[in-house]
């Protein structure tokens, strides 16, 4: 307490009324616990004033609840206005990551023949397959389809954006993500053996092409082809899992990255919106990173660790 009564924390569900008890996870009310405490107040009053709190607030009609935290009520013009407040922007990028991944594993494996059972499906009961041409390819297609979806729920303001545009921003974003995150999961995965990594979400790649990698597939060269697609993993892929490695991200580290990288459109054919849009959910993701830094890992000095995360960008 002494430490901490000093520093400003921001309520992590943005009520300012996390609820009292053992486990509380919010820094902000866990403080105010405290000082009501300090007061010497017991702690059947403080759930009591806590309750009333809370009947107050439900009482008001619906859209003066929703004013109190709705972006124009702010007097901020970011898509993130809502989001900065309450610093929840990796809370919105967990969901929308986890619904991503959900979409790729639903997608891969129905695309498997035969296709895995259902249940198997949602149990996890399924086996992690050397990747071959066509399931790289399906994998590549869901991918993308997620990613539009993910982009449209994480990042207001991207569903407003010209069909050109998006998909523009969404297929750099996806040339520079699967390998990062590939190796990124790789090493939750895979561990200690390096050279395998992800091609798909719930497929392989060890540097090794299987004999039936090209099966179904029309190759004119397959001897080419196959020096091409061991030169790309082996060198993309492999890179990408040794920086990961180096880089042991935590996994909102990971999320940020991926947001950042997101919004990374220098260069791009798109319009002055979304240049706009994209320089501003840079701005918004690197302010709660800073804060995410200070608050949550109670770091003073982060300078070399942002540093390390920037580089991955490159």
């Amino acid at each position: 307490f002494r430490r901490s009564r000093n520093r400003k924390y921001v309520c992590r569900s943005g009520s300012d009324r996390c609820s009292i008890g053992e486990g509380i996870n919010c820094r902000k009310c866990r403080m105010r616990e405290l000082e009501r405490k300090l007061e010497g107040k017991p702690i059947g009053e403080l759930l009591r004033e806590q309750s009333a709190e809370r009947n107050t607030d439900n009482a008001q009609p619906a859209f003066v609840r929703q004013s109190r935290t709705s972006p124009s009520s702010l007097g901020n013009s970011s898509p993130f206005a809502e989001d900065a407040k309450k610093t929840l922007i990796l809370e919105r990028l967990r969901q929308g990551y986890r619904s991503m991944c959900d979409s790729r594993i639903t997608g891969e494996l129905n695309a498997r023949v035969p296709p895995i059972h259902p249940s198997d499906a949602v149990e996890g009961k399924y086996d992690i397959l050397p990747a071959t041409y066509r399931s790289i390819d399906a994998a590549n297609r869901i991918f993308l389809t997620a990613l539009l979806q993910f982009g449209s729920v994480v990042f207001p303001g991207f569903d407003g954006l010209t069909r050109d545009d998006k998909w523009t921003i969404v297929t750099n974003f996806f040339r520079r993500f699967r390998a990062f995150e590939a190796g990124y999961r790789a090493e939750k995965a895979f561990g200690r053996e390096m050279q395998k990594t992800f091609a798909g979400f719930t497929s392989y790649f060890d540097g090794n092409m299987p004999a039936n990698f090209f099966d179904g597939c029309p190759v004119i060269d397959a001897k080419e082809a196959k020096r091409v697609m061991e030169d790309k993993f082996n060198r993309d892929y492999h890179t990408s899992r040794m920086h990961l490695h180096t880089a042991n991200l935590r996994h909102d580290e990971f999320l940020a990255v991926l947001a950042l990288m997101f919004w990374s459109t220098d260069g791009l054919p798109i319009n002055d919106d979304a240049t706009h849009l994209s320089q501003t959910c840079r701005e918004a993701v690197l302010k709660e990173l800073h804060g995410y830094f200070r608050d949550e890992l109670g770091l003073d000095d982060y300078a070399a660790r942002l540093g390390a995360l920037l580089m991955l960008l490159q």
